[in-house]
């Protein structure tokens, strides 16, 4: 094992942002090219799989060039990553405390009607070995104001 999360918290700030956090080791270093497949899921129903109809599968090559891109979805973990995390993945501690992600960059995926399941996994090509395996569920919801008379 090469990578050992220690510890992960979600929550709500003010302004019902959303905080994401954790922790992780790095066990030994990680030379080889990393890949990362995803799988997104559209639901109408958070406990009924039967409903869900698959919407989106990519895999993205060479991870280590992405990390530093700017104004995309992962951004915010990267930027928020203390120590930077840069390739090749030296071992040690990282911790990323305060990530609030750019739902934004997700509005194409996203909307108010549904939960979206995410799967994804983050391996080495060479090796095939599974560093990271990655389940999040979001549901989005539209706050509207109501009209003052």
């Amino acid at each position: 094992m090469k990578l050992k999360i220690l510890s992960k918290r979600y929550g709500m700030a003010s302004g019902s942002n959303s905080i994401l956090a954790f922790s992780g080791e790095i066990l030994e270093p990680i030379n080889g090219t990393l890949l990362a497949n995803a799988t997104v899921y559209r639901c109408s129903n958070l406990h009924d799989e039967g409903d869900c109809e698959r919407i989106l599968f990519i895999t993205v090559r060479e991870i280590c060039h992405k990390i530093t891109e700017t104004n995309q979805a992962w951004s915010f973990i990267f930027s928020n990553l203390k120590p930077p995390l840069l390739c090749p993945i030296q071992p040690g501690y990282y911790e990323m405390k305060r990530g609030q992600p750019d739902y934004e960059k997700l509005k194409w995926l996203v909307d108010d009607y549904h939960v979206f399941k995410a799967y994804i996994n983050i391996f080495e090509e060479q090796s095939n070995d599974i560093l990271v395996c990655l389940y999040a569920v979001v549901r989005a919801a539209v706050v509207r104001e109501w009209l003052k008379d």
